[in-house]
């Protein structure tokens, strides 16, 4: 782990770097519910451009989809949502909106019968 500089604003604790995504590990505060132990960093965007993951895997998966405008299809909503977050790019932020309404709303589906 190391600390990183950019644009006058520190980052702690990077464990990994990919062009303009860093990844943050989170994991050696309290252990909460929800203890997501990794954060990922979209440097080119701006505060609001960030996520937190449980596995680091999973974060560079979503590097991986967001940095290559890939959508992600067989994704839990999570992950879609990540997606959405770490993104600055519009036109790919509303394509994955749109897949994670439709799961949204496919799993709302009622029981008819």
């Amino acid at each position: 782990m190391y600390d990183l500089v950019v644009n006058g604003v520190e980052y702690r604790n990077v464990i990994y770097k990919d062009k303009e995504y860093i990844i943050q590990y989170t994991g050696e505060g309290k252990q909460t519910k929800h203890n997501n132990r990794y954060r990922v960093v979209n440097l080119a965007g701006d505060e609001e451009n960030h996520t937190h993951l449980n596995s680091k895997n999973v974060c560079k998966q979503c590097i991986d989809l967001v940095g290559h405008g890939k959508i992600p299809r067989v994704a839990k909503k999570y992950i879609i949502k990540s997606c959405y977050r770490l993104s600055t790019d519009e036109e790919y932020r509303e394509k994955v909106m749109d897949l994670y309404e439709r799961k949204r709303d496919r799993q709302r589906q009622a029981y008819v019968r």
